[in-house]
């Protein structure tokens, strides 16, 4: 069987035409087994197809170690911000006391930068793919206009900009060199 598809009625289009061509088939039983089981259609970037995303349910994350995260190094004053915050730490104690202490500060500051500077680009991107899947779901139905057409592909750019944030980040999780 295969379920509805939410977000768009095709996954495939070009300038003429546009159709369902991909899918996830399952058994009744499979059905039974996972009954939040949904798919949609995410937006498009640069390809012609719009992927699909299979979603089961709710999943629950548990807290996370801290990690040093390779995006950081693309902000121009990373380095000096880094050394602002090192520099402003004043611990007393043993030299070992001292380093554990401005580590753990440290990492308290990485955690809140990140937070305000990439956290909201995860909003944003999300809300970009909002965007552009309402202008792709309004070329189904109607012509575009140029402010639209304009507006479309700005949005395709500054989505194009955060994948790059992320295929950084994903290589670093993926550990490949």
């Amino acid at each position: 069987m295969d379920i509805p598809l939410k977000g768009g009625s095709n996954t495939w289009s070009n300038p003429l035409s546009s159709s369902r061509v991909d899918r996830f088939l399952f058994s009744l039983e499979w059905e039974e087994h996972y009954p939040n089981i949904h798919k949609k259609r995410l937006v498009r970037v640069l390809s012609d197809h719009f992927p699909v995303s299979l979603e089961g349910g709710d999943i629950r994350e548990g807290h996370r170690p801290f990690h040093f995260e390779n995006i950081w190094l693309q902000v121009h004053d990373f380095v000096e911000k880094v050394k602002n915050w090192w520099d402003s730490y004043q611990f007393y104690g043993t030299p070992s006391y001292k380093l554990a202490m401005k580590l753990k500060a440290l990492k308290g500051d990485f955690r809140k930068w990140n937070e305000t500077k990439f956290g909201n680009v995860i909003i944003k991107r999300i809300k970009l793919w909002n965007d552009l899947n309402a202008l792709d779901s309004k070329k189904e139905r109607v012509s575009l206009c140029v402010d639209e057409k304009r507006n479309k592909e700005r949005i395709r750019l500054e989505i194009e900009m955060i994948a790059s944030l992320e295929e950084i980040s994903w290589r670093q999780k993926s550990r490949v060199l």
